[in-house]
């Protein structure tokens, strides 16, 4: 009997946090899948699975039984794939040549949740408290949506609401969709949307096919001070990214 294809749609960039969904769908099916079922689940070619199985497979992570690939038993549990202390440093680093807050950024069931939080001693993170259905009134809730389909970008922002925090905060879904584009360097923003004083940069780490394999970088400024730091924390934000490919789990090929 043939696997069941599961039709959901095709969409976004192929990321390194393909390999983890792999993992993930093996880990959900005890029995194993086979390469052709995870390319229609995870929407890729039939090459381009063989290659992340292949790059599991060596890693000790998964095995090869008759056509299907099964979880090695002493594969890494999934809550310990990313390397949370390399991520800290990194993330500390940042912190430390700017002057200035970060975290990650996900999506979990349609709430927005920061981790791996860092801020400067002296000052206080505008990160702090954001609720999780801010989604549509912060960069870095920008950003994560924009990987989703429209439809299902539209059913989560009805689902959780679009409170106004401040006079800036957009409330009407179809206005935000004309906002859900970053600038010529990749990042999201919001200015005084969520709190009058602050403003936020986001850019995007790794997207993927569910709410939880997308991943954003974002940190805060004061408003009146966005668009002179906007330059110097868009690099910063972009060496990041870079330094936390290898850090976000052995998963990443």
């Amino acid at each position: 009997m043939n696997d069941p294809k599961q039709p959901e749609p095709r969409y976004g960039p192929k990321t390194p946090l393909t390999a983890l969904r792999i993992f993930r769908l093996l880990h959900a099916n005890e029995n194993g899948l086979t390469a052709q079922s995870l390319a229609s689940r995870c929407g890729l070619a039939l090459a381009s699975a063989y290659r992340h199985l292949d790059s599991l497979v060596h890693m000790g992570l998964v095995y090869k039984d008759d056509d299907r690939f099964r979880i090695d038993p002493g594969a890494k549990p999934l809550d310990q794939a990313a390397d949370h202390e390399a991520i800290d440093v990194i993330l500390k680093e940042y912190v430390k040549d700017t002057k200035r807050d970060i975290a990650l950024a996900t999506l979990h069931g349609g709430a927005l949740v920061f981790t791996h939080l860092h801020a400067p001693e002296d000052s206080e993170s505008l990160l702090t408290n954001v609720p999780a259905y801010a989604v549509h009134s912060t960069a870095a809730g920008k950003a994560l949506i924009s990987a989703l389909p429209g439809p299902e970008r539209r059913r989560l922002l009805v689902r959780n609401g679009m409170p106004a925090f401040t006079a800036k905060t957009i409330t009407d879904p179809d206005a935000l969709e004309e906002r859900l584009h970053p600038d010529e360097h990749g990042i999201w923003s919001a200015e005084g949307e969520y709190c009058e004083i602050g403003a936020c940069l986001a850019v995007l780490a790794d997207t993927g096919r569910f709410y939880a394999d997308c991943i954003a970088v974002t940190t805060s400024v004061r408003a009146s001070e966005l668009e002179r730091e906007r330059e110097r924390l868009t690099t910063a934000l972009h060496r990041v990214v870079v330094l936390l490919k290898p850090a976000l789990g052995p998963l990443v090929p």
